[in-house]
């Protein structure tokens, strides 16, 4: 994300430090911590949440890339009239997508990182959660929200 200063705000999984952009808003910095959350709350052997295909919400993740990818002009186009003037939505189908509908990082960024589009997609789902956009996800996303919905039962639950 980044606001006004332009630098980013970042999480490091090696340190499991933040890096707050001195402008970052809410939002942003709770787009961080669930990339946190990604990663510590993994079941090894995988690395992260979102891309553990053995939990509900790194599966969907797997099948949303698959669907999206198989969209046509026209489903892209109306795919972006519904997100449009949500950052995070646009980020997080800019991440599902290669920013083929919706925005966020470059393309470089996830063929750099293998998994990079799913921890993406997961952080921005957690923000939209958190925040109160979640109809919003339901309405263009219904299985992605409701896994996400799932995986969140079962972390919630769990003694």
């Amino acid at each position: 994300m980044g606001g006004q200063s332009g630098r980013p705000s970042t999480y490091s999984r090696s340190t499991a430090l933040f890096s707050i952009s001195p402008d970052a808003g809410e939002e942003e910095i709770i787009h961080e911590y669930f990339h946190h959350i990604d990663w510590t709350l993994a079941r090894p052997p995988a690395q992260t949440v979102s891309t553990d295909f053995t939990n509900p919400v790194g599966w969907e993740l797997h099948l949303e890339v698959n669907r999206l990818g198989q969209l046509g002009a026209e489903g892209r186009n109306a795919l972006r009239e519904q997100i449009k003037g949500n950052v995070f939505l646009e980020d997080l189908f800019g991440s599902l997508t290669f920013n083929k509908v919706g925005r966020g990082h470059l393309i470089h960024y996830f063929v750099q990182n293998p998994g990079s589009q799913q921890r993406e997609a997961f952080a921005d789902l957690g923000t939209l959660y958190a925040k109160g956009y979640w109809s919003r996800v339901k309405a263009v996303a219904p299985d992605l929200a409701k896994a996400f919905e799932e995986w969140l039962d079962l972390v919630l639950t769990k003694e």
